[in-house]
């Protein structure tokens, strides 16, 4: 298979993943709730979403997507739990416009009471759409939540 061709399938294999194809039912991310109990704790989540428009690179077209999860724990005095993570989050345009991503490891962050997502590499939707962000969180004993920040606006970062 030529070079040109293999490229075509990978961006159409791609595309199709990036549009309807998630194993969450938009129904249950759209339905989940602002915060979550866990531990004791209440977690609330927090989504910004941003296209840059930084010189030089992408001054003109503008970056792919780029997402931030913040899960933020009512505990301020101590640390986020060592056994909560968050491994998926959703950007959700439309029923038939999610991205989905897989959250590998968070980032050191401070407040320590927070625990801090990225994820880049997302659709060009335009900047001032409106979207939720949805997250399924985790625990050390196997136990899973959805959690949602509604109503995010694409931001641009210039």
């Amino acid at each position: 298979m030529s070079a040109m061709r293999s490229r075509l399938v990978g961006m159409a294999v791609v595309g199709f993943m990036l549009v309807c194809c998630h194993k969450v039912p938009y129904e249950d991310l759209m339905n989940a709730p602002e915060q979550v109990e866990i531990e004791s704790k209440t977690i609330t989540a927090e989504g910004p979403v941003w296209r840059s428009y930084m010189p030089v690179e992408y001054e003109v077209t503008g970056s792919d997507l780029c997402a931030a999860l913040s899960l933020v724990s009512s505990d301020t005095i101590h640390p986020f739990p060592s056994d909560v993570w968050a491994d998926r989050l959703w950007v959700i345009k439309s029923p038939c416009e999610i991205w989905g991503a897989i959250l590998r490891h968070s980032e050191k962050w401070w407040p320590k009471y927070v625990l801090f997502y990225r994820v880049t590499g997302g659709p060009r939707w335009p900047v001032g759409t409106h979207v939720s962000v949805a997250a399924r969180i985790r625990n050390a004993d196997g136990s899973t939540w959805l959690i949602r920040a509604p109503e995010t606006e694409v931001g641009r970062v210039e």
